[in-house]
């Protein structure tokens, strides 16, 4: 997203289109079974003892989540967005809360091991997704060697490291399992669950928790919190559906396209990096583009599955 600030300095009409692709493409993306956000829904699905396909649900994620952007871009082709409006000096210095360089014990040889640090850590990445994906092992337990591997060859200073851990993102994840656990063990979700129910009609179950789930991410920041949310509804509802994996992509795809709500973090994000005297005209553009993804992209998402439940 900085980067995106600073080449709008020379190209000030791909400023908006570009930081909405990043964070749609970002957080749409986010729908895959190695990331926190896949996680939930996979686990949820495990203590359902339900099997669906989680790749299917990131691909249907991803063509939603292109489809937007391309309208988008037509639609904002004659909008001249706001420029940055800072020297690059200071959009450097934005930045560094964002971007995590490598850090190494001896300066000196920084240069020298960068590079090869690079190219290791992108193949650790592969050896990543290989292991979980096809031989099976533990996530974290696969990324955690991994990162032991790195660690010693590499040296770089440990205390540096920690606090470039993203802690507040550890600790939400954590937070957000114990919450789930106390309102299902409180019976919450079962009573949501069964108002949900009292719809009498599977088609019209799949409209309300789509728009649901879309209207929540509206409003709470994490996307990830309200699918840890509403994802035991739909588990519960379609779980012996054959259409549980596009009811799950309906559901799931179109929160994740809200992302450039003002009040979302990544909203917040966008006009962070955007001069002062035009923040207030792209807050409201934000919310207008997020209410009116919000009333559409539910109802065509849930097209489909509702013609298979």
């Amino acid at each position: 997203m900085p980067t995106i600030a600073h080449l709008s300095r020379r190209f000030p009409r791909s400023f908006l289109i570009s930081e909405l692709a990043v964070v749609i493409g970002a957080n749409s993306a986010g729908l895959s079974p190695l990331n926190p956000a896949g996680a939930v829904i996979r686990k949820v699905a495990d203590q359902h003892h339900i099997t669906y396909q989680p790749w299917l649900i990131w691909a249907l994620s991803l063509a939603m989540a292109t489809a937007v952007v391309l309208v988008l871009q037509i639609g904002l082709a004659r909008f001249r967005g706001p420029a940055a409006g800072q020297n690059p000096q200071d959009i450097a210095a934005d930045a560094q809360p964002y971007t995590r360089p490598l850090v190494i014990v001896d300066e000196d040889a920084a240069r020298g091991l960068r590079p090869t640090y690079a190219i290791t850590a992108a193949a650790s990445l592969l050896v990543f997704v290989l292991f979980v994906v096809f031989a099976k092992t533990d996530v974290g337990l696969t990324a955690v060697a991994l990162v032991i591997v790195l660690q010693l060859l590499f040296r770089p200073e440990e205390k540096k490291l920690l606090r470039s851990v993203p802690w507040p993102s550890v600790l939400l994840l954590c937070g957000l399992l114990t919450y789930l656990g106390a309102l299902q063990s409180i019976g919450t979700m079962k009573t949501i669950q069964t108002g949900l129910e009292s719809t009498g009609s599977q088609v019209l179950l799949v409209f309300v928790l789509a728009y649901m789930t879309a209207a929540l991410c509206n409003i709470e920041s994490s996307t990830l919190g309200v699918l840890g949310l509403v994802m035991p509804l739909v588990f519960s509802a379609f779980g012996d559906a054959p259409a549980l994996t596009w009811v799950l992509a309906a559901v799931a795809a179109p929160a994740t396209l809200t992302v450039m709500n003002p009040i979302h973090v990544a909203g917040t994000l966008i006009i962070s990096y955007t001069d002062e005297r035009d923040q207030q005209p792209l807050f409201r553009r934000l919310l207008a583009l997020s209410v009116g993804i919000t009333c559409v992209a539910p109802g065509l998402a849930a097209i489909v599955p509702a013609l298979l439940v």
